[in-house]
């Protein structure tokens, strides 16, 4: 008897390894394969480390509408570990295997210590999609999620202990992630707002309104309240704010949620919302009591839609998909409870090997997979070839289409440009000549090359090629293309 546990044991850690190995590998993987897309450029040029603390924060705000906490992040992780283009998608890299493990625990632990249901939680978080784009991208969604995952881990043991001095213990970090991941990202105060209805939950419950609980609440809601509304509404860039900024809440969105964007695919995100819809109808009864851990987890998702779709119904449209994509972490999180809590092995193997098959199979159609058996597709500009084009030509200079080139907000996007343009074209040995506005006053009558992205303007609009005389040679490369023209 004791043999055959112990077989199962070392079988259970090997197929942990297993998996954990894969997750790393899918995001290790071809993690530099695309060159930056335009928000890592500001996050390099905001996260310069020669840069002061202050300086940072202005850069920030002079082109991002997040707050700075990532890019100040970004700035002291390349203090140590050096400041080069790609060096800050290795941080994101770590974060997101921390992320698969945080999720796993946090069903390990709901589902009492079930290490099938950890190993479920493992690989559907290990291969998702969106989990392992976000890895290989220098933004600060990678750390949101990071941070949302850790803050509802001991939301969750939060509510399951009941020793004063331990839930004191698990607070301490409850309140450090939580505040952290609402001074990355402002949506993700729907966590703070369901705890402060646990909290309210929990007093009347208790008869006690001087509690560890609620004085949590307050320490979370002070420091939130002062820099949101003294601090960060008084720095953003006005200018930066397009008329309509996100999504509209029509019946295409109400029909998926996102649920497509975060599982991969139409068909998956379909599986996914119906499993959820499902599962709570079953478990309806046990769900929504608001002792249950669930409940909380369900309200942290309905919040996270509710903040920004009745922000857009009072002002104007701010729902994004990657606003909202840390809520892929408690929907992991429910889905999975809610099938540990199904009557019956019969329905929870069903549904168990329904999201395994479904989500390994859709694995195989996206580029995470794909890659070790063909050539990957490069989905971002392509500033390797156009810089290397432009260095094996007779003409050097080059620069960035843009028909803000008279508007105030450019003054803040060339210098990004140069920093990223230079620094990676000198990686790479590449001896071009990034042109600045005020460069096109004093070269006339010579030949420059024009870099457009669809990331800057989408149609590539630009005085300097309105005259089709001007243009002697136009080369596509992907999402991005290069005109030569005489000045």
């Amino acid at each position: 008897m004791e043999k055959n546990l112990l077989k199962s044991n070392y079988n259970t850690y090997f197929l942990f390894l297993i998996i954990f190995i894969i997750l790393s590998v899918f995001r290790i993987y071809n993690v530099n394969y695309d060159q930056l897309w335009w928000d890592e450029i500001i996050t390099l040029y905001s996260a310069d480390p020669s840069l002061t603390f202050n300086e940072t924060i202005n850069r920030n705000f002079e082109l991002e509408l997040s707050p700075p906490t990532f890019n100040l992040i970004m700035k002291y992780f390349y203090s140590f570990f050096g400041y080069n283009t790609f060096s800050g998608r290795y941080f994101s890299v770590f974060l997101g295997i921390l992320t698969c493990l945080v999720i796993s625990l946090t069903i390990f632990d709901l589902t009492k210590k079930n290490f099938s249901y950890l190993l479920f939680g493992l690989f559907i978080s290990g291969i998702n999609v969106s989990l392992i784009s976000t890895s290989q991208e220098m933004r600060l969604y990678s750390l949101l999620i990071f941070l949302v995952s850790a803050s509802i881990f001991f939301f969750c043991k939060v509510i399951k202990e009941q020793s004063f001095k331990k839930r004191i213990f698990l607070l301490v970090p409850f309140f450090l992630f939580t505040l952290s991941s609402i001074f990355v990202q402002p949506f993700s105060i729907s966590i703070f707002f369901v705890f402060a209805i646990y909290a309210f939950v929990n007093s009347i419950k208790k008869r006690s309104y001087i509690n560890e609980i609620n004085i949590c609440v307050i320490l979370l809601f002070l420091p939130t309240f002062f820099y949101y509304y003294f601090i960060y509404i008084n720095q953003i860039n006005l200018f930066l704010y397009p008329d309509s900024l996100g999504d509209q809440l029509n019946l295409k969105f109400i029909s998926n949620l996102y649920f497509s964007k975060y599982f991969g695919s139409r068909i998956m995100g379909l599986i996914y919302l119906s499993v959820l819809i499902y599962l709570i109808v079953v478990n309806k009864k046990k769900m929504f009591r608001l002792k249950n851990v669930t409940f909380y987890l369900f309200a942290i998702i309905l919040l996270t839609y509710l903040i920004p779709i009745t922000y857009g119904i009072l002002f104007k449209p701010i729902l994004l998909v990657r606003y909202v994509l840390f809520v892929i972490s408690p929907i992991m999180v429910l889905i999975t409870v809610l099938i540990y809590e199904l009557p019956g092995n019969n329905k929870k193997n069903f549904f168990l090997i329904l999201l395994l098959l479904s989500t390994l199979f859709n694995s195989f159609t996206e580029s995470s997979v794909k890659q070790f058996f063909s050539k990957r597709p490069i989905f971002k500009p392509d500033f390797y070839s156009a810089f290397k084009i432009i260095n094996e030509s007779k003409f050097k200079d080059y620069i960035y289409s843009s028909n803000e080139r008279e508007e105030k907000i450019f003054s803040y996007i060339e210098p990004a440009l140069y920093n990223y343009s230079n620094m990676y074209s000198g990686e790479q040995n590449f001896d071009i000549n990034f042109l600045f506005k005020s460069d096109l006053n004093r070269i006339k009558n010579k030949k420059i090359w024009i870099i457009c992205t669809y990331e800057i303007n989408y149609k590539c609009e630009d005085d300097l090629i309105n005259n089709k005389n001007n243009l002697i040679n136009e080369i596509s490369l992907n999402r991005l293309n290069l005109k030569l023209i005489q000045n």
